[in-house]
């Protein structure tokens, strides 16, 4: 393993060292030297190689899980001190959702991934190595294979360009043909390698569907494809601000909404709080928006004539807003006996 940082920084000239300064878990160095079993070993040493020559003298912690389980890494990870904790992660490998265990497992994984979330913690993954036929492949059926874990809503999928043509300035009149033809083929090896997309296993829901969808939710944290191009997480809870003691407010919260990356400033988001909020509504529940921070957001919520709850300042990075759905509305008009 030293000889081949070694000989990366010799060949691509990085100034900072390649050496892991805090390793968490062990592996048999003898295994990386061995035939077959050494092939294990290229990958973690290209995610080694590779940060420490972007990252430069931020310390880089490795941490090995033999078993080779998302759950359990991630389950290692939040293990973790926070005086030990890394806030930043790469994960360079994973399959397709329909090559994981099941869709409880993966349900698993990403619980996992919102502890780490809640504690500051990116996480970053690769998108696919196949495009969007995934590892599966076709397989007659048509479909593309999202990724797993890089299709979750709680991480960042991060994706990759594989130049493969070379062209040498043009001399002729066919060299120049060809020359033109380069970033078309240029173009479309740029979709060969990387993959990924909305999980394949959430549930699909229209609009007039979504009252149902939000009554139905049977766990605090669920995560649902609003539209064709529209992403919502969401988590209910009872407040017990703003009512007389012995009641509480149902709410429906956005934790995060994602559009595709194709289709934003479309309107989207738009239409996903606007429907989200006659579903609350519907449940007799309020609908916040929490922890608002880009500018477009707090725009968007500012139009639709949201509250900023007390304790948060209009147009302040992180401040949390309610919804109404009629101007005249309060909170407490929500009010129900505590169960």
């Amino acid at each position: 393993m030293i000889v081949i940082c070694l000989t990366f920084k010799k060949t691509c000239a990085t100034k900072q060292n390649i050496t892991v300064d805090k390793l968490i878990g062990s592996n048999t160095g003898i295994k990386c030297k061995l035939p077959l079993f050494g092939q294990t070993c290229l990958e973690a040493l290209l995610d080694i190689e590779y940060i420490k020559a972007v990252g430069g003298g931020i310390p880089l912690t490795n941490i090995y899980v033999k078993d080779f389980s998302l759950l359990n890494w991630a389950m290692e990870i939040d293990a973790l001190d926070d005086k030990d904790l890394p806030m930043v992660h790469s994960l360079s490998y994973g399959n397709d959702e329909r090559q994981q265990t099941s869709a409880a497992f993966m349900d698993s994984v990403n619980a996992q991934f919102m502890k780490l979330g809640a504690r500051g913690v990116s996480l970053l993954a690769a998108s696919g190595d196949q495009g969007v036929w995934g590892r599966s492949g076709v397989y007659g059926s048509g479909r593309f294979n999202p990724d797993f874990p890089a299709g979750s809503p709680y991480i960042t999928a991060v994706g990759g360009t594989d130049f493969v043509y070379r062209f040498a300035l043009p001399s002729t009149s066919a060299s120049v043909f060809a020359h033109m033809l380069a970033p078309v083929r240029l173009a479309l090896l740029a979709f060969v390698a990387s993959a990924t997309a909305f999980h394949a296993t959430l549930p699909r829901v229209d609009a007039h569907e979504a009252s149902s969808a939000l009554r139905g939710m049977r766990s605090e944290h669920s995560t649902f494809v609003l539209s064709e191009h529209t992403q919502v997480s969401m988590r209910k809870f009872q407040s017990t601000r703003f009512v007389q003691p012995g009641h509480v407010v149902p709410c429906l919260s956005v934790a995060n909404i994602e559009v595709s990356s194709q289709h934003r400033r479309q309107g989207h988001a738009r239409r996903a709080l606007r429907t989200l909020r006659q579903a609350a509504s519907d449940n007799q529940s309020i609908l916040i928006v929490e922890n608002v921070v880009s500018v477009y957001m707090h725009a968007l919520v500012h139009e639709l004539d949201a509250r900023a709850l007390p304790g948060c300042r209009p147009g302040a990075r992180g401040c949390n807003y309610w919804l109404p759905l009629q101007p005249e509305e309060n909170v407490e008009d929500y009010g129900v006996l505590k169960a």
